[in-house]
């Protein structure tokens, strides 16, 4: 695809004018992800640097007529999936896949932040003593934990679990993932509130 910003507008022009509209403002930008796990189509993240809180977004795209709206829409990834097709044959491809349809597919405008290790949530400043000792047995709790663990074959499928931060709690995802790309989700808020900053960078 040449100008992807370009293109996009040009997909949108036929389904969604005010769409169009958005990609030919001149803060708009759009960079293609590492995707490659789609065959024939890519994720977009989508800024307009000219918005006040320049929040990054997400497209999915495929062939030269479709593109879709990612975020709080985990259907929309699986049209994508279904038009571009998908290449997961390693475990390194199926991991970068469950990575992208959990980053891309998280509603906005919510905080999300994917885990491999409980070292990455620090505390609030501020904290009282009490606090602190919560802080400190939840990081115990949790060192074991969350982590990226590795991708499990059972009966033509792939599972594997996943640690995030989704506004201030922590949330663990089952996922369960098809051969064709279908994907299967089962969310439990592990800890709610967490003691943590309200703005995570």
């Amino acid at each position: 695809m040449g100008n992807l910003k370009e293109e996009l507008s040009r997909i949108f022009s036929k389904t969604d004018p005010a769409m169009d509209s958005f990609f030919r403002m001149d803060g708009v930008v759009a960079e293609p992800l590492a995707t490659p796990f789609l065959v024939n189509g890519g994720i977009a993240r989508v800024t307009n640097r000219a918005a006040r809180v320049a929040r990054p977004t997400y497209v999915g795209f495929a062939g030269h007529d479709f593109a879709e709206f990612l975020p709080g829409h985990r259907e929309a990834f699986a049209r994508l999936v279904s038009k571009a097709g998908v290449n997961i044959a390693t475990d390194e491809l199926r991991a970068a896949f469950v990575q992208t349809f959990l980053e891309t597919t998280a509603k906005q405008p919510s905080r999300f932040f994917l885990l491999t290790s409980v070292d990455q949530i620090n505390a609030r400043p501020g904290l009282s003593v009490d606090e602190q000792a919560a802080f400190t047995a939840f990081v115990a709790k949790y060192k074991n934990v969350i982590t990226a663990p590795p991708i499990q074959a059972s009966d033509g499928r792939w599972s594997t679990m996943r640690y995030a931060i989704v506004d201030r709690d922590l949330v663990e995802f089952d996922v369960s993932l098809s051969p064709s790309g279908a994907v299967d989700v089962k969310e439990t808020v592990l800890e709610k509130d967490l003691l943590i900053p309200y703005v995570m960078h």
